[in-house]
């Protein structure tokens, strides 16, 4: 099958593919397996536990069943999550948000490739902006995300910029170590 520009760029091999193609394998596997990475969250005993009491509590709730497999969500995902995690981070960090400063993905690599194509790439002037990091990304994953092409560029800070002695707290902010 021949593919666009866009399907030829996103079937072609990646590091992404490979690591996700080493995960599975290894899953597959009957060797016992420790998950360290890869994406894959951690299986913390506590954490599956609230997960399988929750799963547990919406099967039981046809209405909340529903919504949960049936309905779409909102765009940015779903209102009472996003309002629910808008209140935390106000109350742990301060920070001045509500849901609509929220958005929800699928995951961090379709989340990172709406962002990264947001922000740069090919403008409607035909200029293109591109994403400085200190160092390329650092999961393999985010580097083939851009649709345009080589989304970003890295520059290694100058050494010395910051004394030895100095740290680099909140933006702009240097402050002494004792």
């Amino acid at each position: 099958m021949k593919f666009s520009a866009f399907g030829t760029r996103f079937t072609r091999h990646t590091g992404a593919r490979e690591l996700m193609d080493d995960l599975g394998a290894a899953m597959a596997s009957e060797l016992p397996v420790k998950m360290l990475g890869g994406g894959n969250p951690a299986h913390i005993p506590e954490m599956l536990a609230i997960f399988r009491r929750e799963f547990s509590r919406v099967l039981a709730d046809d209405r909340e069943f529903r919504r949960m497999v049936a309905d779409y969500a909102e765009p940015a995902g779903e209102q009472t999550f996003r309002a629910a995690l808008a209140g935390l981070l106000q109350a742990e960090y301060g920070w001045p948000l509500g849901p609509e400063n929220i958005g929800l993905s699928s995951g961090s690599q379709s989340g990172f490739f709406l962002l990264f194509n947001l922000l740069a790439g090919v403008r409607p002037d035909a200029t293109e902006l591109r994403i400085l990091l200190p160092l390329t990304p650092e999961y393999v994953g985010y580097q083939d995300l851009g649709v345009s092409g080589e989304i970003f560029t890295a520059r290694r800070p100058p050494c010395g910029r910051f004394s030895s002695s100095a740290i680099v707290t909140p933006p702009h902010e240097v402050t002494s170590q004792p």
